[in-house]
């Protein structure tokens, strides 16, 4: 096989792998480090290396993303626990790995590869979710119990909050392609509508108070840009079909609305919860309160990459946050999680790796962008997502997959003179 025949070889194996990796994401997380060995070996065997290592240099934003990796890798030098810092930094790793493998490409090559990411990873969600109905269902034919097919049950093999983010994602990514009238999608409209509406009715099911908010925010969005393309039928529509949902769920499943009402009064309450309380929304308060603290006292540099856990746990312990200490919990909040970690510098560059993509997205109208970093952003809030590899995959692959799409200069933004939504 000749020099040539290798390269292409290459870039067919590279773009094959992310292919699967964006299907994979939602459905067998055991897979993930094979196929990223794939990419990682693909890219540095196409002859356009050279070329790449020329983006990589011209292309400032990639210090962007790979900065807090960078910082965290500092952090080792500080910790007292190396063993557990050391694992930390390896799962982190696509923090530099992404940016580096698809910034680094040329921004016009491939027009349809980012559209094949998405379509792949949608059909990748809507197999979990047949998946997770199946086995709801098989539990079913023995309990009897309808609940087998709610909330942690229903999310077999994924963490109902990551579950409901994912669907939330295919909606926004649909809807986009839709809008913008995607020459792939638009031939099967009725699909991707039907799709949007599968996986609504999935996410309230999976009852992630978050999943159901971000839901929520995206409904009224499209509303209101449906108002502002004067179409006035269609919001109307899409509005009563929202209220009437919203209706039906609050009189006909009480196990829903009871969560996030439930939630409402702790939150309400936060000054005087139970230390002891299983509630989930209760130790995360409880959790948050001991982080500000810690934080308060390493607020320069933070405690080290591999203590982060340790000093949690101590804490746990010493303010009596028996479920927190017993089930080993992190910050539940990734914010304060890399706070604790590495102080004011480790907050600033987390901070600045969304507000900086977001500024330019949302000015340029590049609203699946701008969107996805505001879903990751409301979940980092409530879960330390950088601290699974789930969470961190699903970041930093489709964050360089869409900053990439992005930055290209033909990029179509999304305005008010955008083509309205044509389902005929």
């Amino acid at each position: 096989m000749g020099i040539k025949a290798v390269n292409r070889f290459a870039q067919k194996v590279f773009y094959g792998a992310s292919l699967l990796l964006a299907f994979t994401i939602p459905l067998a997380k055991h897979a993930i480090p094979t196929i990223l060995c794939f990419l990682c070996v693909s890219w540095f065997f196409d002859d356009s290396l050279p070329q790449k290592w020329k983006n990589i240099k011209k292309n400032k934003s990639i210090l962007v993303f790979i900065s807090l990796y960078l910082l965290y890798l500092i952090g080792l030098f500080y910790s007292d626990n190396m063993r557990y810092g050391i694992d930390d930094v390896f799962l982190k790793v696509p923090m530099l790995q992404m940016p580096l493998l698809y910034l680094s490409l040329e921004k016009e090559k491939e027009s349809k590869f980012f559209q094949h990411i998405l379509i792949a990873f949608i059909s990748g969600s809507f197999i979990g979710t047949l998946i997770s109905y199946t086995h709801s269902a098989v539990l079913f034919t023995s309990s009897h119990d309808i609940f087998d097919f709610y909330y942690a049950t229903l999310a077999w093999f994924m963490h109902p909050s990551y579950f409901a983010m994912h669907l939330n994602f295919c909606i926004i990514a649909l809807l986009w392609m839709l809008v913008t009238k995607n020459t792939i999608i638009i031939k099967y409209r009725w699909i991707a509508v039907f799709l949007i509406f599968y996986f609504s009715v999935f996410i309230v099911f999976l009852n992630s108070k978050l999943g159901l908010l971000f839901l929520g925010l995206i409904y009224l969005y499209s509303i209101y840009f449906f108002i502002r393309q004067k179409k006035y039928i269609l919001s109307a529509s899409l509005l009563m079909g929202v209220v009437i949902s919203v209706v039906f769920i609050v009189h006909n499943f009480a196990g829903i609305t009871n969560r996030i009402v439930s939630a409402g009064e702790t939150v309400k309450n936060f000054k005087n919860l139970d230390k002891a309380s299983g509630d989930g929304t209760v130790e995360r308060i409880m959790i948050w309160k001991v982080s500000a603290k810690i934080i308060s006292d390493n607020l320069i540099a933070g405690v080290g990459t591999g203590d982060v856990k340790d000093v949690l746990l101590e804490n746990y312990q010493k303010y009596g946050i028996k479920g927190a200490y017993e089930k080993k919990l992190n910050a539940h909040n990734q914010f304060l999680q890399t706070f604790i970690a590495l102080g004011l510098p480790g907050i600033f560059l987390l901070v600045f790796m969304f507000a900086y993509p977001f500024y330019f997205s949302w000015k340029r109208r590049n609203l699946l962008y701008a969107f996805f970093l505001l879903l990751m952003v409301i979940n980092l809030l409530v879960e330390s997502m950088f601290e699974t590899q789930a969470g961190v995959i699903f970041y930093t692959f489709f964050n360089a997959i869409l900053f990439s799409e992005f930055s290209k200069k033909n990029f179509r933004p999304i305005d008010n003179n955008t083509e309205s939504l044509n389902l005929t």
